[in-house]
Protein backbone atom coordinates (compact mmCIF):
# COMPACT_ATOMS: atom_id res chain seq x y z
CA UNK A 1 0.00 0.00 0.00
CA UNK A 2 1.96 2.61 -1.26
CA UNK A 3 0.07 6.27 0.34
CA UNK A 4 1.34 8.58 2.81
CA UNK A 5 -0.14 8.22 6.23
CA UNK A 6 -0.75 11.65 8.05
CA UNK A 7 -0.58 10.69 12.23
CA UNK A 8 -1.75 12.96 14.70
CA UNK A 9 -1.04 12.51 18.44
CA UNK A 10 2.32 10.46 19.36
CA UNK A 11 1.35 10.37 23.24
CA UNK A 12 2.18 6.73 24.91
CA UNK A 13 0.40 4.74 22.58
CA UNK A 14 0.39 6.84 19.54
CA UNK A 15 4.41 7.15 19.53
CA UNK A 16 5.68 3.50 19.37
CA UNK A 17 2.21 3.30 16.61
CA UNK A 18 3.26 5.54 14.43
CA UNK A 19 7.18 3.94 14.91
CA UNK A 20 6.18 0.69 13.97
CA UNK A 21 4.30 2.13 10.68
CA UNK A 22 7.92 3.70 9.73
CA UNK A 23 9.45 0.36 10.55
CA UNK A 24 7.34 -1.26 8.05
CA UNK A 25 8.00 1.03 5.42
CA UNK A 26 5.33 3.08 5.24
CA UNK A 27 5.83 6.60 4.14
CA UNK A 28 4.85 8.29 7.18
CA UNK A 29 4.34 12.11 8.21
CA UNK A 30 3.51 13.45 11.77
CA UNK A 31 2.02 16.48 13.99
CA UNK A 32 2.29 16.52 17.89
CA UNK A 33 2.10 19.67 19.94
CA UNK A 34 5.04 18.23 22.12
CA UNK A 35 8.21 18.26 19.84
CA UNK A 36 10.41 15.72 21.45
CA UNK A 37 8.02 12.78 20.04
CA UNK A 38 8.27 14.04 16.56
CA UNK A 39 11.92 14.68 16.82
CA UNK A 40 12.00 10.87 17.83
CA UNK A 41 9.98 9.93 14.87
CA UNK A 42 11.78 12.58 12.28
CA UNK A 43 14.91 10.25 13.26
CA UNK A 44 13.13 6.77 12.67
CA UNK A 45 12.64 7.97 8.65
CA UNK A 46 8.91 10.32 9.02
CA UNK A 47 8.56 13.97 8.04
CA UNK A 48 7.04 16.53 9.86
CA UNK A 49 4.20 18.45 9.45
CA UNK A 50 4.33 22.27 10.96
CA UNK A 51 0.12 21.96 11.31
CA UNK A 52 -2.40 19.83 11.78
CA UNK A 53 -4.01 21.54 8.52
CA UNK A 54 -0.61 20.65 6.33
CA UNK A 55 -0.85 16.58 7.28
CA UNK A 56 -3.72 17.10 5.87
CA UNK A 57 -2.92 18.10 2.59
CA UNK A 58 -0.45 16.18 2.34
CA UNK A 59 -1.82 12.42 3.47
CA UNK A 60 -4.05 9.79 2.14
CA UNK A 61 -4.59 8.59 5.29
CA UNK A 62 -4.75 10.50 8.57
CA UNK A 63 -4.68 8.21 11.89
CA UNK A 64 -5.83 9.97 15.04
CA UNK A 65 -4.54 8.79 18.73
CA UNK A 66 -5.76 11.40 21.14
CA UNK A 67 -6.95 12.00 24.76
CA UNK A 68 -10.82 12.34 24.55
CA UNK A 69 -14.02 13.16 22.75
CA UNK A 70 -13.41 17.04 22.63
CA UNK A 71 -9.80 16.28 21.05
CA UNK A 72 -11.08 14.63 18.55
CA UNK A 73 -13.52 17.42 17.56
CA UNK A 74 -11.40 20.15 17.58
CA UNK A 75 -8.03 18.35 15.66
CA UNK A 76 -11.12 17.36 12.86
CA UNK A 77 -13.10 19.94 12.84
CA UNK A 78 -11.41 23.18 14.75
CA UNK A 79 -10.00 26.38 12.83
CA UNK A 80 -7.25 24.50 11.21
CA UNK A 81 -8.54 21.13 11.35
CA UNK A 82 -8.43 18.02 9.84
CA UNK A 83 -11.76 18.93 7.20
CA UNK A 84 -10.74 22.24 6.20
CA UNK A 85 -7.47 21.05 4.54
CA UNK A 86 -8.48 17.14 3.58
CA UNK A 87 -8.40 15.90 0.18
CA UNK A 88 -11.19 14.15 -1.35
CA UNK A 89 -10.56 10.34 -1.47
CA UNK A 90 -8.91 10.32 1.94
CA UNK A 91 -9.53 7.96 4.56
CA UNK A 92 -9.43 8.85 8.41
CA UNK A 93 -9.05 6.48 11.45
CA UNK A 94 -9.27 7.23 15.09
CA UNK A 95 -8.08 5.26 17.45
CA UNK A 96 -8.67 7.10 20.24
CA UNK A 97 -10.88 5.42 23.10
CA UNK A 98 -14.22 8.07 22.81
CA UNK A 99 -17.68 7.91 22.48
CA UNK A 100 -18.95 6.60 19.08
CA UNK A 101 -21.51 9.03 18.78
CA UNK A 102 -18.46 11.81 18.29
CA UNK A 103 -16.88 10.16 15.14
CA UNK A 104 -20.18 9.49 13.54
CA UNK A 105 -20.57 13.47 14.12
CA UNK A 106 -17.50 14.06 12.60
CA UNK A 107 -18.51 12.04 9.47
CA UNK A 108 -21.85 13.77 9.48
CA UNK A 109 -20.01 17.26 9.60
CA UNK A 110 -17.72 16.65 6.78
CA UNK A 111 -20.53 15.02 4.64
CA UNK A 112 -22.10 18.32 5.38
CA UNK A 113 -18.91 19.93 3.51
CA UNK A 114 -19.39 18.26 1.15
CA UNK A 115 -15.69 15.97 1.48
CA UNK A 116 -15.53 12.39 -0.06
CA UNK A 117 -13.82 11.68 3.04
CA UNK A 118 -14.21 7.77 4.55
CA UNK A 119 -14.01 7.38 8.54
CA UNK A 120 -13.20 4.40 10.12
CA UNK A 121 -12.68 3.77 13.90
CA UNK A 122 -10.33 1.70 15.43
CA UNK A 123 -9.59 1.32 19.10
CA UNK A 124 -7.05 -0.66 20.69
CA UNK A 125 -6.31 -2.46 23.16
CA UNK A 126 -3.16 -4.04 24.64
CA UNK A 127 -1.32 -1.14 26.11
CA UNK A 128 2.12 0.17 26.07
CA UNK A 129 3.58 -2.85 25.66
CA UNK A 130 1.13 -4.06 23.31
CA UNK A 131 1.69 -0.48 20.79
CA UNK A 132 5.54 -1.22 21.25
CA UNK A 133 5.13 -4.78 20.47
CA UNK A 134 2.55 -4.34 17.34
CA UNK A 135 0.97 -7.02 19.38
CA UNK A 136 -2.50 -4.88 20.02
CA UNK A 137 -5.95 -5.70 19.49
CA UNK A 138 -8.24 -3.04 17.18
CA UNK A 139 -11.78 -2.85 17.29
CA UNK A 140 -12.43 -1.40 13.73
CA UNK A 141 -15.93 -0.18 12.72
CA UNK A 142 -16.81 1.45 9.47
CA UNK A 143 -17.21 0.35 5.85
CA UNK A 144 -16.34 -3.55 6.09
CA UNK A 145 -14.58 -2.87 2.24
CA UNK A 146 -12.62 -0.25 3.53
CA UNK A 147 -11.59 -2.09 6.41
CA UNK A 148 -10.22 -5.05 4.53
CA UNK A 149 -8.55 -2.47 1.88
CA UNK A 150 -6.36 -0.99 4.83
CA UNK A 151 -6.42 -4.22 7.09
CA UNK A 152 -2.63 -4.23 6.16
CA UNK A 153 -2.41 -1.03 7.93
CA UNK A 154 -4.33 -2.53 11.37
CA UNK A 155 -1.59 -5.96 10.71
CA UNK A 156 1.49 -3.56 11.43
CA UNK A 157 -0.21 -2.39 14.22
CA UNK A 158 -1.64 -5.23 15.88
CA UNK A 159 -2.17 -9.24 16.36
CA UNK A 160 -5.67 -9.71 16.79
CA UNK A 161 -8.22 -7.41 14.14
CA UNK A 162 -11.88 -7.39 14.96
CA UNK A 163 -14.77 -6.36 13.00
CA UNK A 164 -17.29 -4.73 14.62
CA UNK A 165 -20.01 -3.10 13.20
CA UNK A 166 -20.77 0.54 11.53
CA UNK A 167 -18.69 3.77 12.17
CA UNK A 168 -18.78 3.95 15.80
CA UNK A 169 -19.18 0.50 16.66
CA UNK A 170 -15.35 -0.26 17.46
CA UNK A 171 -15.14 2.42 20.03
CA UNK A 172 -18.60 0.93 21.71
CA UNK A 173 -17.14 -2.64 22.19
CA UNK A 174 -13.89 -0.89 23.53
CA UNK A 175 -15.88 1.29 26.38
CA UNK A 176 -17.31 -1.94 27.33
CA UNK A 177 -13.84 -3.78 27.24
CA UNK A 178 -12.88 -0.97 29.67
CA UNK A 179 -16.19 -1.18 32.05
CA UNK A 180 -15.46 -4.46 32.36
CA UNK A 181 -11.43 -4.21 32.98
CA UNK A 182 -11.94 -1.03 35.70
CA UNK A 183 -14.97 -3.37 37.40
CA UNK A 184 -12.49 -6.43 37.72
CA UNK A 185 -9.74 -4.32 38.93
CA UNK A 186 -11.07 -2.94 41.66
CA UNK A 187 -13.26 -6.42 42.59
CA UNK A 188 -10.07 -8.49 42.55
CA UNK A 189 -8.64 -5.25 44.76
CA UNK A 190 -11.31 -6.16 47.67
CA UNK A 191 -10.49 -10.04 46.63
CA UNK A 192 -6.84 -9.72 47.15
CA UNK A 193 -7.46 -7.55 50.51
CA UNK A 194 -9.53 -9.69 52.49
CA UNK A 195 -6.96 -12.65 51.43
CA UNK A 196 -4.77 -10.93 52.72
CA UNK A 197 -6.41 -9.81 56.26
CA UNK A 198 -6.53 -14.11 56.36
CA UNK A 199 -2.94 -14.34 55.95
CA UNK A 200 -3.00 -16.59 52.89
CA UNK A 201 -0.14 -17.50 50.95
CA UNK A 202 -0.76 -15.19 47.77
CA UNK A 203 1.34 -16.79 45.48
CA UNK A 204 -0.55 -19.77 46.30
CA UNK A 205 -4.26 -18.29 45.85
CA UNK A 206 -3.03 -16.57 42.23
CA UNK A 207 -2.19 -20.06 40.99
CA UNK A 208 -5.39 -21.85 42.31
CA UNK A 209 -7.37 -18.93 41.05
CA UNK A 210 -6.22 -18.69 38.12
CA UNK A 211 -7.32 -22.31 37.27
CA UNK A 212 -10.65 -21.80 38.61
CA UNK A 213 -13.88 -20.21 37.58
CA UNK A 214 -12.96 -16.83 39.32
CA UNK A 215 -10.33 -15.70 36.99
CA UNK A 216 -9.88 -13.04 34.40
CA UNK A 217 -7.50 -11.55 32.17
CA UNK A 218 -6.86 -8.66 34.97
CA UNK A 219 -6.32 -11.39 37.68
CA UNK A 220 -4.16 -13.28 35.73
CA UNK A 221 -1.77 -10.18 34.54
CA UNK A 222 -2.66 -6.95 37.31
CA UNK A 223 -2.92 -9.12 40.51
CA UNK A 224 1.16 -10.53 40.58
CA UNK A 225 2.43 -7.27 38.17
CA UNK A 226 0.89 -4.31 40.15
CA UNK A 227 -1.53 -5.46 42.66
CA UNK A 228 0.18 -7.88 45.28
CA UNK A 229 3.81 -5.82 44.87
CA UNK A 230 1.63 -2.31 44.79
CA UNK A 231 3.96 -1.53 42.12
CA UNK A 232 2.13 1.28 40.55
CA UNK A 233 4.80 3.51 38.47
CA UNK A 234 4.55 2.10 34.82
CA UNK A 235 1.45 1.40 32.56
CA UNK A 236 -1.72 2.76 31.81
CA UNK A 237 -2.64 5.48 33.96
CA UNK A 238 -5.46 6.03 36.48
CA UNK A 239 -6.36 9.10 34.63
CA UNK A 240 -7.12 7.51 31.33
CA UNK A 241 -9.02 4.61 33.02
CA UNK A 242 -11.28 7.09 34.59
CA UNK A 243 -11.83 8.68 31.16
CA UNK A 244 -12.83 5.67 29.78
CA UNK A 245 -14.63 4.12 32.62
CA UNK A 246 -16.41 7.75 32.24
CA UNK A 247 -17.85 7.34 28.79
CA UNK A 248 -19.71 3.94 30.31
CA UNK A 249 -21.57 6.89 32.45
CA UNK A 250 -22.05 8.99 29.57
CA UNK A 251 -23.75 6.64 27.59
CA UNK A 252 -25.46 5.16 30.14
CA UNK A 253 -26.76 8.65 31.37
CA UNK A 254 -27.52 9.30 27.34
CA UNK A 255 -29.93 6.43 27.31
CA UNK A 256 -31.82 6.98 30.76
CA UNK A 257 -30.35 3.66 32.82
CA UNK A 258 -29.35 2.73 36.01
CA UNK A 259 -25.99 1.02 36.47
CA UNK A 260 -25.78 1.68 40.03
CA UNK A 261 -22.18 -0.72 40.19
CA UNK A 262 -20.55 0.78 37.47
CA UNK A 263 -21.81 4.11 39.08
CA UNK A 264 -19.99 3.10 42.59
CA UNK A 265 -17.04 2.04 40.76
CA UNK A 266 -16.80 5.22 38.91
CA UNK A 267 -16.78 7.28 42.00
CA UNK A 268 -13.82 5.12 43.88
CA UNK A 269 -11.54 5.78 40.47
CA UNK A 270 -12.81 9.55 40.52
CA UNK A 271 -11.86 9.31 44.82
CA UNK A 272 -8.25 8.15 43.69
CA UNK A 273 -7.84 10.42 40.91
CA UNK A 274 -8.68 13.48 43.86
CA UNK A 275 -6.28 12.17 45.79
CA UNK A 276 -3.48 13.01 43.27
CA UNK A 277 -3.45 9.09 41.83
CA UNK A 278 -3.98 10.09 38.44
CA UNK A 279 -0.64 9.29 36.89
CA UNK A 280 0.02 5.83 38.62
CA UNK A 281 -0.88 2.69 36.75
CA UNK A 282 -4.69 2.21 37.47
CA UNK A 283 -4.16 -0.29 39.51
CA UNK A 284 -3.61 2.15 41.97
CA UNK A 285 -7.35 1.76 42.72
CA UNK A 286 -6.59 -1.18 44.77
CA UNK A 287 -5.40 1.47 47.31
CA UNK A 288 -8.77 2.80 48.38
CA UNK A 289 -9.81 -0.51 50.20
CA UNK A 290 -6.70 0.15 51.98
CA UNK A 291 -7.84 3.76 53.13
CA UNK A 292 -11.24 2.34 54.00
CA UNK A 293 -9.41 0.23 56.72
CA UNK A 294 -7.12 2.00 58.15
CA UNK A 295 -8.17 0.99 61.83
CA UNK A 296 -6.86 -2.20 60.65
CA UNK A 297 -3.95 -1.67 58.50
CA UNK A 298 -2.95 1.51 59.77
CA UNK A 299 -1.58 4.23 58.67
CA UNK A 300 0.91 2.40 56.11
CA UNK A 301 -1.58 0.49 54.38
CA UNK A 302 -0.31 -3.22 56.38
CA UNK A 303 -2.33 -5.76 57.33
Amino acid sequence: MNRKIGFIGLGTMGKPMALNLVKAGYSLICFNRSKAPVKELVAAGAEEALSISELAARSDVIITMLPADKEIMKVYTGEGGILHAIRDGSVCIDMTSARGDTIKEIARIASDMGKNVTFLDAPVSGGQAGAQNGTLTIMVGGDKNKVEEYRPIFEVLGSKIFYTGALGSGKAVKMINQLLNAGNTYIMSEALFLAKTMDLDMELLVNVINESSGTSWVFKNNAPKHVIPQNFEQGFRLELMKKDLGLSIEQAQKNHLSLPVVNLIYQIYEAMSNQGYDKKNYNVVSQWIYQQNKPITGENGNV
